[in-house]
């Protein structure tokens, strides 16, 4: 037989028992991923995380390489390479990590820029202290009218961006390419 003030008293326990699922449920959103693939503020982490596990015994360090158009790029890049060297860090300590810019963004490496770009050459001070050896295409800073004389001394400028990308994959390390993010 139908109860009405059993029907009532459910229907006022049920927003009480919707409200404590979906507490629940958006309680298991905030925990930790086994793996950070999906993050799109890191979509190199996936690929990262596969040289470091599948490469381990072999892998002697990490390069980066960046050549974009654009050139304020290292204002987004320069986050994601800080994190990525805290994981590799923790994964691999000691393990040497290298960046190579190739693009319009060396245009941000330069002493004159540090002084426009203060804190992110702040940064990049502070990566290369950590161990990041940062070098330049001297082939492509000479399309932006640069030199060598137009680099800090933590920015080593080499003949040819690729041919030295080329020289640290032979030398056994797991190659990253930092690309921009729609």
């Amino acid at each position: 037989m139908y109860d009405p003030i059993a029907a009532f008293d459910a229907r006022r326990a049920a927003p009480a028992w919707w409200s404590l699922l979906g507490a629940c449920l958006g309680c298991l959103l905030l925990l930790p991923s086994q793996g950070h693939a999906s993050n799109p503020d890191m979509p190199e982490l996936a690929e990262l995380e596969w040289i470091l596990d599948s490469q381990a015994a072999s892998l002697t360090g990490i390069v980066f390489d960046i050549r974009e158009y654009d050139p304020d790029a290292l204002v987004w890049v320069l986050p994601r390479l800080a994190a990525y060297m805290e994981l590799i860090e923790r994964a691999r300590p000691g393990l040497p990590v290298a960046l190579i810019s190739h693009g319009d963004e060396m245009a941000l490496l330069t002493a004159r820029a540090a002084r426009t770009h203060a804190e992110l050459h702040r940064e990049l001070r502070r990566l290369h202290a950590r161990g990041l050896t940062i070098h330049v295409c001297a082939t492509f800073a000479r399309e932006l009218g640069l030199d060598e004389t137009d680099f800090p001394p933590y920015v080593d400028v080499v003949p040819f961006g690729p041919a030295q990308l080329e020289d640290y994959v032979q030398m056994g390390y797991g190659h990253v390419s930092l690309e921009i993010t729609w």
